[in-house]
């Protein structure tokens, strides 16, 4: 029995080296799962933009096809005016329309306009719904990276002709208006794609 000597448990420096390598595994597999939990966030954060983006391009593809003319109103009923502030459009768009707006009414005035603070500061767009009949009014932020607006009219009364950048009538409507936004440069590439919407009261 001399001689024969049984080992039991680890010495202390196995012990160290065991527990070096599993912190630097423990390390590493943390690292690669922030890494995918990064990329995960972000991709929701992209599809999220674009969900946003194709929404916002369909809601107003349906208030401004729906837009109508007004013999009766004393202003006019589509009015699109042509401005810039700092360099960059800023126009406002206006018109009475027939499609469905958080108001709900039938025929519902519909403003699209850059916001901007007190000091002058873009904010985003924003559309204000007024139904004067029931004396209702809402303002609805539409999109907070939008800092430009740009719009252009097709004229149905002349042929061949180019796009107008201003409109004022109380009944003559354009074919279509063609609108492109000024967006951050984080903002999805759909948003700042030209918009271009028929109204259905023209064709």
């Amino acid at each position: 029995m001399t001689g024969s000597h049984s080992r039991r448990g680890m010495t202390l420096m196995e012990l160290t080296v065991a527990l070096t390598i599993s912190s630097i595994a423990i390390a590493l597999g943390y690292a690669a799962l922030s890494t995918l939990s990064d990329r995960r966030t972000r991709a929701e954060q992209v599809t999220r933009a674009l969900l946003q983006s194709t929404s916002l391009r369909q809601q107003l593809r349906e208030w401004i096809g729906g837009a109508v003319g007004d013999e009766t109103s004393a202003e006019p009923a589509f009015r699109g005016r042509d401005r810039t502030s700092d360099g960059v459009p800023n126009d406002e768009l206006s018109f009475i329309t027939i499609a469905e707006t958080p108001l709900g009414a039938p025929r519902t005035q519909v403003t699209l306009r850059i916001a901007r603070d007190s000091s002058g500061r873009a904010r985003g767009l924003s559309a204000t719904f007024a139904d004067p009949r029931r004396g209702a009014r809402q303002e609805m932020m539409l999109d907070a990276g939008i800092h430009g607006f740009d719009a252009r009219y097709l004229p149905s009364f002349i042929a061949d002709s180019a796009m107008l950048s201003t409109w004022s009538s109380r009944t003559i409507l354009p074919l279509a208006v063609a609108i492109q936004f000024v967006a951050d440069p984080e903002s999805p590439a759909m948003l700042t794609a030209p918009l271009l919407v028929p109204l259905r009261a023209t064709q």
